[in-house]
């Protein structure tokens, strides 16, 4: 059965796109943010101010962005560099407009909580409190205040909006469609830690952790599939399969075959993922999607070239290549379902070699979202 339909019987040319990426976001918890399905105009102004500082920092993704194959860093302050703040005045402007914002929206952003669970309600009224806080500390900067103790203070502001927006979620936002409903699901998000056993620069064995969040809002089923397979240790005790400066890939097991699971792509302006094809062929790859391929570690399910829903137990991360995979423009955004994002230690995978051994995927949050498979996601 067709899964998703081109509404538009139009598309724009390859150079036309390439055009529409103005000041992509590759910050991957911002790019989470954004892609809660929940809207506060007024919490929104708020988050957009705070973000703003990113560029002011020495550090910032704007400055040490991972784009390149000579820079390393993804956004946020190197710890091996001196953080520096580019413009002071700047900044204490940006977060005196965004407490304004805060305290001229505070009816609308308490109204959040409207309809919630105590525990919920609670969560939001505090995170709120924090928020006043630390946007008070920030307008209160003195001339020369320390650069990683003010980066810590955008950076928790910043989690308390995140905070607010993911507790004022009442409902998982769409009905998954029928056809589709015995797949393994995650109704939310989950974290996971990824533990690979590599090796330093002299040889010499050494463990290590990325935390990932897996984005259930806006890839379900995929990211479901990843929940129910760490779930089930699946991937426990599995070597790196592909390490190429381009992306790192594991998750095949010989002599191990599983149900496949259709591609889900989630774009902006829309409530339900589209099922099946890749946006170029409906026509719609001008469309920006909810989970782009603009943050090193971005987390993706492999598939076959010639086959849009062939994707079963594989994944890779994305390693960040300005040539290949510019931010906004990349010919990976709509062929490959996005289901998370790298959010900690992300600059780790540059060192991850086949062979490595990934030593445990562990789920550490969120694993009340996870429905699993009424049928199909079998081992055959």
């Amino acid at each position: 059965a067709q899964l998703a339909v081109n509404p538009k019987g139009w598309a724009k040319s390859r150079s036309e796109v390439s055009l529409l990426s103005a000041d992509p976001i590759n910050d991957p918890k911002e790019i989470l943010r954004r892609a809660l399905p929940v809207s506060s105009p007024g919490l929104d102004a708020v988050q957009s101010k705070l973000y703003q500082m990113s560029k002011l920092f020495g550090g910032s993704s704007a400055v040490l962005g991972r784009d390149s194959n000579t820079m390393r860093g993804t956004t946020g302050i190197e710890s091996s560099k001196d953080p520096k703040i580019n413009d002071i005045g700047e900044l204490k402007t940006l977060a005196r407009a965004a407490k304004r914002s805060l305290d001229t929206n505070m009816p609308e952003i308490q109204a959040m909580s409207d309809g919630l669970d105590s525990k919920k309600k609670a969560r939001i009224v505090n995170s709120i409190g924090s928020l006043q806080q630390e946007l008070i500390n920030l307008v209160s900067l003195p001339d020369n205040p320390n650069p990683r103790s003010v980066y810590n203070m955008q950076q928790k502001a910043l989690d308390l909006v995140g905070d607010i927006k993911e507790n004022s979620i009442k409902a998982f936002p769409f009905q998954i469609p029928g056809e589709l409903q015995s797949n393994e699901q995650l109704k939310g998000r989950a974290t996971a830690e990824i533990r690979v056993r590599t090796k330093d620069e002299g040889g010499k064995p050494k463990t290590v952790t990325v935390e990932v969040v897996v984005d259930g809002y806006n890839a379900p089923i995929t990211a479901g599939r990843f929940v129910n397979l760490a779930k089930s240790k699946f991937y426990d005790n599995m070597e790196i399969q592909r390490s190429d400066g381009f992306i790192v890939q594991t998750g095949q097991r010989p002599g191990v075959e599983m149900d496949t699971i259709p591609l889900e792509i989630m774009v902006d302006e829309q409530k339900t993922p589209i099922y099946g094809f890749t946006l170029e062929q409906i026509s719609r790859f001008d469309e920006r999607t909810k989970l782009p391929f603009n943050a090193l570690g971005t987390l993706a399910m492999s598939r076959n070239v010639d086959d849009a829903n062939s994707a079963d137990t594989q994944f890779f991360w994305l390693l960040k290549n300005n040539d290949m995979t510019p931010s906004g423009t990349n010919l990976l955004d709509g062929r490959f379902a996005v289901f998370g994002y790298t959010t900690d230690n992300a600059d780790a995978l540059y060192d991850f070699k086949v062979g490595d051994v990934i030593e445990s995927v562990k789920i550490v949050q969120g694993m009340e979202n996870f429905a699993p498979p009424a049928a199909g996601g079998r081992q055959k």
